[in-house]
């Protein structure tokens, strides 16, 4: 959806632009997404949770791979946080999230579903380029 007014211009923020980087290039092949040696980063973390059929039921893609949504968030405090983050509330993930520049979907069919224009289904490196502000 385009946030324009009637006229055309721009409206202010909450309405921004989504940009596409579904169709760029990694341009450092050779760099993993997570550097050896070192913990994942959250966008790394969240990939790797995303990905597992087990937790299909608690976590999982939107059907276009341009968002995540907690479909059981009680079993996601409960089983996924305390294993993959160092806290334990849902409200330190959502925090996080934040913090990695992920907004929260607030309505429609995608209501709090969780996006950010470099993370997207089958595309981590693209993780490369988010960073913490």
């Amino acid at each position: 959806a385009v946030a324009e007014s009637e006229t055309g211009v721009l409206r202010p923020a909450p309405y921004f632009y989504y940009v596409d980087h579904s169709q760029e290039e990694d341009e450092e092949p050779l760099t993993p997404v997570t550097p050896s040696a070192r913990v994942p980063n959250f966008p790394a973390k969240m990939h790797a949770l995303l990905m597992r059929e087990d937790l299909k039921g608690v976590i999982c893609w939107m059907p276009h791979g341009r968002a995540f949504k907690i479909v059981n968030p009680r079993d996601f405090e409960l089983r996924v946080i305390p294993t993959y983050f160092e806290h334990s509330k849902i409200s330190s993930f959502v925090r996080q999230a934040q913090g990695w520049g992920f907004r929260k979907l607030t309505k429609g069919r995608e209501r709090h579903a969780f996006y950010n224009e470099y993370f997207l289904r089958g595309l981590p490196h693209l993780c490369k380029k988010m960073t913490r502000p």
